[in-house]
């Protein structure tokens, strides 16, 4: 993420949240030999991820630690995102359930690696099964 957004974050700065800019900057201490290790690790969770693949269509994951914020400053915390992201499957958040404040909980429903369409349909009828 830190090379990723390098022009937002040299030239616009000033447009990115606290909350993004922190995780910039902590990816920019990692060493060279934290982020080969952290690929290392990454090839292995998608080798075992593609092994439970072969058993199910798609998995049912939470997206966010809790419900959606309040207001449009945040759209909250991004570790089970993240987490989706570095094991390259697709994944998709369905509004599922409400909060004690009456705000969105969203499900996740994450698929593997190529299959998009797939964990689309199934987003599909669990948003409508949900309704």
């Amino acid at each position: 993420m830190f090379r990723a957004l390098a022009h937002e974050r040299v030239h616009h700065a000033d447009l990115i949240s606290e909350s993004l800019m922190g995780r910039l900057l902590g990816g920019g201490r990692v060493t060279r030999a934290q982020y080969e290790e952290a690929q290392a690790i990454a090839r292995r969770c998608r080798a075992r991820l593609d092994d439970m693949f072969r058993d199910y269509d798609v998995l049912l994951a939470p997206s966010a630690k809790g419900e959606a914020p309040a207001g449009l400053e945040s759209t909250g915390d991004p570790v089970f995102g993240s987490s989706w992201t570095v094991l390259h499957g697709p994944a998709v958040t369905v509004p599922a359930f409400h909060g004690p404040s009456d705000l969105p909980l969203g499900a996740q429903l994450v698929g593997p690696r190529g299959g998009d369409s797939q964990t689309l349909l199934a987003a599909e009828w669990v948003y409508r099964a949900l309704s």
